[in-house]
């Protein structure tokens, strides 16, 4: 059975979603399944955000228009991979400074 990953979501996805997200798995050409799962507080993984910033701490991506398949793809990516670096990526250290200013300097997790 091949592996599997979850894929955290946040955000309403249709099925056109899930069809630009399965379009955008084929492309990287990934060596195993990704599993949509809802993204959860706390949660383990980056997250991709579907139109709306998550109301959490996490590390994320916003994809405000899921019908354009270069961001889909690059959010895609971005969440999937640990070590990838993308500027269009929110992190948590960004998420909280936005919330309570730059004196924030660094997040223990």
């Amino acid at each position: 059975m091949p592996e599997t990953r979850p894929l955290a979501l946040y955000g309403p996805c249709s099925d056109a979603d899930l069809a630009a997200l399965k379009q955008a798995k084929a492309t990287l050409d990934l060596p195993y399944l990704i599993v949509p799962t809802q993204a959860l507080p706390g949660g383990p993984t980056r997250v991709l955000a579907l139109r709306v910033a998550p109301k959490f701490v996490c590390d994320y991506a916003l994809v405000t228009d899921p019908t354009n398949p270069a961001a889909v793809l690059a959010a895609m990516s971005w969440a999937l991979t640990p070590d990838l670096v993308d500027d269009r990526a929110t992190s948590k250290l960004e998420w909280l400074q936005g919330l309570l200013g730059t004196e924030v300097v660094e997040v223990l997790a």
